[in-house]
């Protein structure tokens, strides 16, 4: 028998906290008969003579403690009713009995840090979700959402964070650094949804495709959602899957590193020279390449020219990708990508990133990582002018604004 319960107690609904309606409407999204269950696995079987909470209801504490940034004020006080209003209590599936900081530390301590990482960023998305359900004449007011991704490469020694480096510098004195990657609605407010942790030379495309499990909850059907990322994040897979999850891309393109003596045009590659068309010699799987070979070679062609020409992709496929490039609306959409750099400069500024911060131990260093999550969630949620309550509530305005043209119109696959 637990001491508290894996469903919700709710004594008055609607409450004229928007936040704690979210976050109701979060939960009801949530499983949390199956998460306890699962949870439960890494408990011992043996009695004793302390009932355990039911650790959903631990979990829910969680989100709620670092949605508003209250973990060390939890620390300070040690009671939890002191820090958050009973109705949120309530929330979690406490009734009577309210758990002390003690048991939340050891609830955190029996899991490793990547299970409550990952519950934690569904739980982002789903809060978005609720956002996006709850203010939809608003959010369709602005004719959509618009998404962008970005990263932040740290230099570090061991665990020490030196400062914001360039992702090609993938070593400081020999020692890794690492690397933040999120994901932020940027217009028509700023709210941070989904972060992940890597090593400084890790490549962002593949960060971005590991979060797609989470970006395919999003509820794309209420209204338009962009999503812009730089030509880091460009790749055939990354446009395929945006599309098929609902989302319409607007990301930058590589370029095409044609020899001087090729072109391109329409779907084919041209010698400069003979202007012949060079024909398709099949497929290098294992290098991602497509092969092309000119069979009308003369005297003109540069003598280093073997007639032999290997593509990334082929014709036809990076076409497709830059289609939307091309189109009117690109420019428009990607003006907004660097909104997401606020978050760069607000990391920068809360951490010192610039002067040295020493973590003792890999748990010192996931306390940072939870840290910088939930500051950055709180201050978009509740401080920043840019936030979605103060935005989607009418008391601050964006200057800039989506301007769909009439004829605008793109087609989910």
């Amino acid at each position: 028998m637990l001491r508290s319960s894996s469903d919700v107690f709710l004594f008055k609904f609607p409450s004229s906290d928007t936040v704690f309606n979210l976050v109701f409407f979060t939960f009801q999204q949530m499983n949390f008969d199956s998460i306890s269950s699962e949870l439960l696995r890494s408990y011992s079987p043996i009695q004793n003579k302390n009932r355990p909470y039911d650790p959903s209801s631990l979990l829910r504490l969680f989100f709620i403690l670092n949605l508003f940034n209250l973990e060390y004020d939890f620390y300070k006080s040690k009671r939890i009713d002191s820090v958050l209003p009973r109705n949120y209590l309530y929330l979690c599936g406490f009734s009577d009995q309210f758990p002390c900081y003690t048991t939340y530390f050891y609830f955190k301590q029996r899991f490793d840090f990547p299970v409550l990482f990952q519950y934690l960023n569904l739980f982002l998305v789903l809060f978005l979700n609720s956002i996006i359900s709850s203010f939809k004449d608003e959010i369709n007011d602005s004719d959509g959402l618009v998404i962008a991704a970005d990263s932040k490469p740290i230099a570090a020694y061991g665990n020490v964070p030196l400062g914001p480096i360039h992702s090609y510098n993938k070593t400081l004195n020999g020692k890794f650094g690492f690397k933040v990657f999120w994901l932020a609605v940027v217009y028509p407010f700023y709210f941070p949804f989904y972060f992940s942790f890597d090593k400084a030379s890790a490549h962002d495309n593949p960060m971005l495709l590991n979060s797609f499990k989470y970006l395919k909850l999003l509820d794309v059907k209420t209204s338009n959602i962009f999503f812009t990322a730089d030509k880091g994040f460009d790749s055939l897979e990354t446009f395929y899957k945006l599309i098929s999850a609902g989302f319409i891309p607007f990301i930058k393109t590589k370029k095409f590193h044609l020899k001087d003596h090729f072109y391109l045009q329409n779907v084919n590659i041209f010698c400069k020279v003979s202007n012949k068309k060079l024909l398709s010699e099949g497929n290098d799987y294992s290098k991602h390449r497509h092969k092309f070979f000119c069979h009308n070679r003369t005297a003109l062609c540069p003598k280093n020219c073997s007639g032999i020409f290997w593509m990334k992709y082929t014709p036809e496929l990076s076409l497709f990708r830059l289609s939307f490039q091309t189109n009117p609306s690109f420019k428009q959409f990607y003006n907004f990508r660097p909104r997401i750099e606020t978050l760069n400069s607000s990391l920068t500024r809360w951490f010192n990133l610039k002067n040295v911060i020493y973590f003792p131990s890999i748990g010192a260093y996931d306390r940072f990582k939870l840290k910088l999550i939930s500051k950055t969630i709180s201050h978009y949620t509740f401080e920043s002018n840019v936030s979605f309550l103060k935005r989607l509530k009418g008391e601050t305005h964006d200057r800039k604004r989506i301007c769909l043209n009439p004829k605008f119109a793109f087609q989910r696959s």
